[in-house]
């Protein structure tokens, strides 16, 4: 016995007059399903299983595809629509338009052919997107030689290394995960517009997922690009990732033998990132005391409360300082004259400043700090430290005045000898060239003195300064 027939049993006894107005006083809820369960002496129906009883009704409508006569389905009372199927094709419909639930041949191949319209349509307008985002972030059509390089390119190019995944660059994305770039992610985008303006590295729009090139979605596209190198070596070839590191750390050891040269540029550079990371370093600790105390971020301005503080004083000695300053702003909430959780952020900065002078007064010192559970030593923090000035022993427990000192002196040893062998040079080139000013003798000497080289005449004895214009050489 089908289900259909199961459920007409129970309706043996009515017409189909009185089934159908059974369901339509089911349907406007007119009465109980108990009381029309009674009223039509429903036997082995319950009140729950009236719905599944009524059989399928018989309507005045016809199947658009095979023109049959169509069967109402019962539907609950809470349903608004009509419900019907097609006892021929098995078409449903849903008033007067198909179903969202139809199986039936037709409605398939209807939606097969909607979804390879869309399907099409977007493929279209990824094609379309693809290449404007080509335009916009088009190609390098010359490599950079990896000569061409400063030494802050290449600081900047090694903490991107260490994320590397085959030949491809991380996305800003990958590398804000857990700040593993640089302290706190504050110098990620630094990293990598430094690096794209230059055109050293550049976005690869091929590897955007497609999602993101349908919708051109900015922060999708800013943020999920991976990148590639666009350098070559001496050979002319380009540089693979896998030797670029092994390349990039060998001058670095150069650099710290003496063996490379650096410009005053390289080394102001250099200075300028290291002031930013270790003030960076300083937020990270200031993030995770104002998380711990439950209190909002302070103003701005705290950083160039953090940066003065740090030409004499590291990272590790301001700590506990910014610890009790933040923790000091948190008590400052249960003050009478606290306007709120913005207003006592709104002190640290005066906080740190005052805890300082205050403990310094005193004379007392603090233990300084080591790093702590979330301000783990970031890839440009390691690059710095650990790979080009690992011999200078600076960093974290050092001020920035401090690091600055050491970095100049070691530098400025290897420019003085330079310089002077540089100048040496020279001079024995012009004595050899020149003649006394007073008796036009050639019989010249080279001598050192505090003032600098003099070149002394030995016939007459004049002497005068090298003329030498020592700018060439700073």
């Amino acid at each position: 016995m089908s289900e259909e027939q199961e459920a007409r049993q129970h309706f043996d006894h009515l017409t189909d007059e009185e089934v159908l107005e059974c369901y339509e006083l089911y349907r406007t809820n007119e009465l109980k399903n108990v009381e029309i369960i009674d009223r039509y002496e429903l036997k082995g129906v319950t009140s729950s299983s009236l719905l599944k009883c009524f059989p399928l009704f018989k309507v005045e409508k016809t199947c658009p595809f095979c023109t049959q006569q169509l069967l109402e389905v019962p539907t609950s009372k809470s349903n608004s629509s009509r419900e019907y199927l097609c006892s021929e094709c098995e078409h449903r419909m849903k008033d007067n338009r198909p179903s969202a639930y139809c199986y039936c041949e037709h409605c398939a191949a209807e939606r097969e052919e909607e979804a390879r319209i869309r399907r099409e349509a977007q493929e279209q307008m990824y094609k379309a997107n693809l290449e404007k985002l080509k335009e916009r972030f088009p190609v390098p059509v010359a490599r950079l030689s990896y000569d061409q390089l400063s030494l802050l390119d290449k600081v900047l190019l090694a903490s991107l290394l260490p994320l590397r995944e085959g030949e491809l660059l991380p996305s800003k994305q990958m590398s804000r995960v857990n700040s593993i770039l640089s302290p706190a992610g504050a110098l990620d985008r630094h990293i990598y517009d430094s690096l794209t303006i230059k055109n050293i590295i550049y976005l690869v729009v091929s590897d955007l997922p497609e999602y993101v090139v349908h919708h051109l979605n900015e922060y999708a596209i800013d943020t999920m690009q991976n990148y590639r190198v666009n350098l070559t070596g001496l050979n002319g070839e380009p540089i693979e990732l896998r030797n670029l590191e092994t390349l990039i750390r060998s001058d670095f050891e150069s650099i710290m033998s003496g063996d490379l040269t650096v410009t005053n540029d390289d080394i102001k550079g250099l200075k300028g990132l290291i002031e930013q990371i270790e003030v960076s370093e300083s937020i990270v600790f200031l993030s995770h005391f104002c998380q711990r105390f439950n209190m909002p971020q302070p103003p701005a301005k705290t950083s160039d409360v953090i940066r003065k503080l740090l030409t004499e004083m590291s990272v590790s000695e301001l700590a506990p300082y910014i610890r009790k300053a933040v923790e000091r702003s948190a008590l400052f909430i249960q003050s009478e004259r606290c306007k709120g959780k913005p207003h006592a952020a709104n002190t640290i900065p005066t906080n740190i400043e005052s805890s300082v002078s205050y403990y310094r007064k005193k004379e007392w010192k603090m233990d300084g700090y080591d790093r702590l559970l979330g301000t783990e030593k970031s890839n440009l923090t390691s690059i710095i430290y650990d790979k080009l000035l690992v011999h200078l022993n600076v960093g974290f427990y050092q001020s920035v005045g401090d690091i600055f000192n050491c970095v100049d002196q070691f530098f400025n040893q290897f420019m003085a000898e330079e310089l002077t062998s540089e100048i040496k040079q020279i001079g024995v080139h012009c004595s050899s060239k020149a003649s006394c000013e007073q008796c036009q003798s050639t019989n010249l000497e080279l001598l050192e003195s505090q003032i600098g080289f003099i070149v002394l005449c030995l016939e007459c004895k004049h002497s005068q300064l090298l003329p030498i214009s020592t700018q060439e050489h700073n």
